[in-house]
């Protein structure tokens, strides 16, 4: 479908390291938030989104994502 050029995880690479540390964090934040119920899928993924975005850490991500993607 798609050809992406993801490279497969290095733990001695520090770039990959740090992505997989920001990942967890951003993951067991996302695990705390509260929806309301009756919340639709595609509603509750927007406001994932939203989070992701608004992160602390979006910024580092982003950069990390483009410095691996090359």
């Amino acid at each position: 479908m798609w050809e992406l050029p993801i490279p497969d995880f290095d733990p001695a690479d520090a770039k990959h390291v740090r992505l997989a540390e920001l990942g967890e964090a951003e993951h067991q934040r996302i695990a705390e938030l509260k929806f309301e119920e009756g919340k639709s899928y595609i509603q509750i993924r927007r406001a994932v989104r939203s989070f992701l975005l608004n992160s602390t850490d979006a910024e580092e991500l982003d950069q990390l994502v483009t410095e691996l993607l090359g």
